[in-house]
């Protein structure tokens, strides 16, 4: 409901001048009344059939989004992976630079890897 909410507000600046534009023209006999709240009454039907669409915008408490999604994601290694060296890895459609933890053995390209966690720009990565 809050989103909702968060996307309405966002939209009464637009309904507003909708409004005022309207009613100009109703007052200066170019349209009438009916006509003008019906054109009004599309506009506010634009806004609430653009929400799903447009909901994930006004979300602003996904847990899905920023660096931390990526924690506990599995990546395919891309390059051999060896203990101390950066190496490249694949999450999804991005390659990343990424480093073995502390203990594990030198991995070969192609296989599956956990991110354990994010250094700047470069994963830390456990095999999977």
């Amino acid at each position: 409901m809050r989103i909702f909410l968060r996307y309405m507000i966002f939209q009464l600046p637009g309904m507003f001048v909708a409004g005022i534009v309207l009613g100009t023209l109703v007052r200066w006999d170019q349209l009438t009344e009916p006509l003008a709240w019906g054109l009004f009454s599309m506009w506010v039907a634009k806004d609430l059939a653009f929400f799903p669409v447009t909901r994930v915008a006004y979300d602003n408490h996904s847990s899905q989004n920023g660096p931390d999604a990526l924690i506990g994601s599995v990546a395919t290694t891309q390059s051999e992976l060896v203990p101390g060296e950066v190496g490249y890895v694949r999450v999804g459609p991005e390659r990343w630079q990424a480093l073995l933890v502390a203990g594990a053995s030198a991995i070969g390209a192609g296989t599956q890897v956990r991110i354990v966690e994010l250094n700047s720009l470069t994963l830390r990565v456990e095999p999977e």
